[in-house]
């Protein structure tokens, strides 16, 4: 039995306000959501029977784990007064609150634990301060979600990764790596990934952070703000650098193209530290002062090429002398 709940609806409303910026739309997942009836309803645990697809979204604190084996379920334990507010409806599962802003999302709350089991999923979902754990993953493609301050841990490999960070949370994927790649923070938030084996698109855009392994083939970097993108070795860098954000590179890359719009650049740093400048925005009065230098170099090569002219005259004309003076003394004997 499926049944839509007021106070569900009523309080989406201030999460939608805390948790993305206004002028965003309200999310497709919550414009139909009708609660399901738990088959275990129990003080302190909750069970449902998975309803869901292929994807998994969580709104809310607490600790969330997926796991692949097992009965096809979602499990919710822990704190009787937290576990009563959890609804579910097919794979997405939300707290329940009062209508208006009482959600005390705190990352730190370890009094709410989920489990989601025995299901294939391909994309997971993370909204509020909880920390979902997904384990080891092998898919195909794989999208994963953070909006607010909540984290997602993951590890394995995908042929695909859509990886986007909106807030100030945190995709924490170092031990994850992919054929391909298409990352995004958005604000303050970051991102770590391990390895891409072809290419990696990478955008930032505020104040946040995405740290990326080594790409094998080429990477498209566009930062915005003053946010940073961190790239291990690459062959091919194509970066669009705007405000005061930086690109930071582990390796000098085979082929490369700047564009730099602010105090913002891009840095080679080495194994030991040090950094090395490649591309920033030169000012006006650098502009003239390096189209000086090229005009005063352009004029010692030429005072060079005439000295050199001046000089190579001279000795043909000592040639020319010491020929005729050989010649006079021929005609002597």
């Amino acid at each position: 039995m499926r049944f839509r709940t007021a106070a569900a609806l009523g309080g989406i409303s201030g999460f939608l306000i805390l948790a993305a910026p206004a002028a965003q739309a309200q999310p497709d997942w919550w414009s139909s959501f009708t609660a399901q009836a738990p088959a275990v309803d129990q003080s302190g645990r909750r069970e449902w029977t998975w309803q869901g697809k292929d994807s998994l979204r969580y709104a809310g604190s607490g600790h969330v784990r997926y796991e692949p084996g097992g009965a096809p379920r979602i499990v919710v334990t822990g704190d009787p007064d937290l576990v009563k507010t959890i609804e579910v409806d097919g794979g997405v599962i939300h707290r329940r609150d009062t209508p208006g802003f009482n959600f005390n999302f705190s990352r730190s709350d370890s009094r709410l634990d989920v489990l989601v089991q025995g299901v294939t999923l391909n994309r997971f979902e993370v909204a509020g301060s909880a920390i979902m754990d997904l384990g080891r993953l092998q898919r195909d493609a794989l999208d994963l979600r953070v909006s607010g301050s909540g984290a997602l841990n993951a590890q394995g490999q995908a042929r695909h990764l859509n990886l986007q960070v909106n807030g100030s949370g945190h995709a924490n994927l170092d031990q994850f790596s992919a054929g391909a790649a298409d990352i995004t923070v958005n604000g303050s938030g970051s991102t770590v990934t391990g390895a891409i084996g072809e290419g990696a698109n990478i955008h930032v855009t505020g104040s946040g952070q995405a740290k990326v392994g080594d790409i094998g083939k080429n990477a498209d970097v566009t930062v915005t703000g003053s946010g940073t993108a961190i790239l291990g070795r690459v062959e091919d860098v194509n970066a669009r650098v705007t405000g005061s954000a930086t690109v930071r590179l582990s390796s000098q890359p085979q082929h490369s193209g700047y564009s730099i719009t602010g105090s913002g650049k891009v840095l080679l740093v080495g194994a030991d530290g040090k950094t090395i400048e490649l591309a920033r925005m030169r000012r006006p009065d650098e502009d003239m002062r390096a189209q000086r230098a090229r005009e005063r170099e352009a004029a010692q090569a030429e005072r060079d090429r005439q000295q050199a002219e001046r000089a190579r005259e001279r000795e043909r004309q000592q040639a020319e002398r010491d020929r005729e003076r050989v010649q006079r003394e021929r005609d002597r004997n």
